[in-house]
């Protein structure tokens, strides 16, 4: 049984082609599989002690704190206990007992009470350099956190993850500019759509920016319009790595 619900979550994503329908997808077939309330993906690649985020996805979480974690695109790994066991062993990591949660470090503890987490169960792939992949954290599952969750963890994220290399392949093959192609953004501009590929709305990125919504308005505009597409969803599907725009003015 369990066989066969895996293989319809899979053939379920087969018309995935944006992150939109990626979102949908996970908050829809996957939470149905894998019960959850809360999920974030991390990709990017792996320098000395932190993970350098590309691509931020996040499910059901604040936006103070997805403006926080797009701010700085990074993870620390000193400063996470999950993240080092998780490179340790190569296997899924459950935390979903006050033991468990004692164990973690500062940061991972003061999350876990900022958001409401409870159950907590992670998972990530990389590659054969070991520096560049894709980290998924699950929360709020409900009932007891058993081997059996760790399984089906580690049998769902490397189809996640090739799930969202194929969205990317796609959305380049799709756009109407070259790959090698270079969008003239001045840096707030980068930053703005760096912000945007995070899912942060217009007002959340005024307020950490520490500007109106309607210069951030301005801003998305003029965005949209260098990059010839008509709306935010468009623009971040248009350059899926923020590294393929140049911003050689401010």
């Amino acid at each position: 049984m369990e066989s066969y619900k895996l293989l319809a979550l899979v053939q379920s994503g087969h018309a995935i082609e944006t992150l939109e329908e990626f979102k949908a997808w996970v908050s829809g077939p996957l939470k149905d599989y894998f019960p959850h309330d809360m999920m974030l993906c991390a990709q990017g690649h792996m320098m000395s002690d932190e993970i350098h985020i590309k691509h931020l996805i996040a499910i059901n979480y604040p936006e103070h704190f997805v403006s926080h974690l797009a701010k700085s695109m990074t993870l620390s790994v000193k400063d996470r206990i999950v993240l080092q066991r998780w490179l340790l062993e190569s296997r899924a990591q459950i935390v979903d007992t006050p033991d468990a949660i004692s164990k973690l470090s500062k940061l991972e503890q003061a999350e876990f009470a900022m958001l409401g987490r409870t159950n907590m169960a992670v998972y990530g792939c990389i590659d054969i350099t070991g520096q560049a992949g894709s980290y998924f954290s699950f929360s709020n599952i409900p009932g007891s956190l058993t081997e059996s969750h760790r399984c089906q963890l580690e049998l769902i994220v490397p189809y996640l993850h090739q799930l969202l290399i194929r969205i990317h392949h796609q959305q380049r093959k799709k756009s109407d500019l070259p790959r090698s192609a270079s969008i003239r953004l001045t840096e707030r501009e980068t930053q703005i759509l760096q912000l945007m590929a995070a899912g942060m709305s217009n007002r959340a990125i005024a307020e950490m920016l520490s500007r109106s919504e309607l210069t951030i308005q301005n801003h998305v505009h003029a965005i949209l319009k260098k990059m010839g597409v008509p709306n935010r969803a468009a623009a971040v599907g248009a350059i899926p790595s923020i590294s393929e725009i140049s911003a050689p003015y401010s």
